[in-house]
């Protein structure tokens, strides 16, 4: 906003791009369609094990801008934080004590639901 008020803004606006920025985002431009392109070719290799085709199409859905919010939970352990691993975990051991508590009968992984 400061930039605005000060009209810094539209100096740099009315500044001409150097050929050598404008060569730079081309460049940029070109490399990221080859890196989409073999993202893409690895998730449809069908002869390619399961987690690097997994890989592929979760950074081909990140690029694409298809999930807003990275939820934790969709996140690989090694991926996490050590927040976000502490919190998993806690998580995780409410889950189980809820599972020990439960009345014999109930199915195993119920946690309980609207009719239950």
């Amino acid at each position: 906003m400061a930039a605005r008020k000060s009209g810094a803004g539209a100096d740099r606006a009315r500044q001409p791009i150097s050929k050598d920025a404008i060569e730079a985002k081309r460049s940029l431009v070109d490399t990221g369609r080859r890196a989409v392109s073999v993202l893409a070719a690895i998730m449809d290799d069908a002869a390619k094990p399961a987690a690097p085709r997994v890989m592929a199409a979760k950074a081909l859905v990140e690029l694409s801008g298809i999930r807003e919010v990275e939820d934790p939970a969709d996140k690989e352990l090694h991926e996490m934080t050590r927040e976000e691993l502490t919190e998993a975990a806690a998580t995780a051991r409410a889950y189980l004590a809820e599972l020990d508590a439960a009345p014999p009968g109930r199915a195993e992984g119920s946690a309980g639901g609207l009719f239950d």
